[in-house]
């Protein structure tokens, strides 16, 4: 899913009641070519309808890819959204050689695998969100 298709699920998620959603999306906008303005805009959106409903929204870092670059990405997240939105940072323990993923965790180049999985959600719990 783009950033674009999550607006459309914001009021699914409102629906649900959650004390906190985790935010993790940007990589396929990558893959799109959709502009990084664009991507921020439909998270703007989609937090601030999560907001709005009284629901705390915490934003991840991308993972690191074979394919991308997603430094400037993560960066524009905490640019936008400050640092206290985007509490979890995956890319930090994920990345490998230069700005790729560690081959450890994913067997082609982007998706996680379950070691990476693991590695994922021990960052969750100790990011105490």
């Amino acid at each position: 899913q783009k950033t674009a298709d999550t607006t459309t699920y914001t009021n699914e998620i409102i629906a649900l009641n959650p004390d906190k959603v985790v935010i993790l999306i940007g990589i396929n906008d990558l893959y799109n070519s959709v502009s990084q303005a664009t991507s921020m805009a439909n998270i703007s959106t989609v937090v601030t309808a999560l907001e709005a409903a009284g629901i705390t929204v915490i934003i991840c870092k991308l993972l690191p890819c074979n394919e991308y670059n997603v430094n400037s990405f993560n960066n524009a997240l905490v640019t936008n959204f400050g640092a206290s939105r985007v509490k979890v940072d995956f890319y930090t323990d994920l990345v490998g050689a230069g700005t790729n993923i560690n081959a450890a965790y994913s067997a082609d180049g982007l998706h996680p695998n379950s070691a990476c999985a693991s590695v994922m959600s021990g960052i969750l719990t100790s990011s105490n969100i």
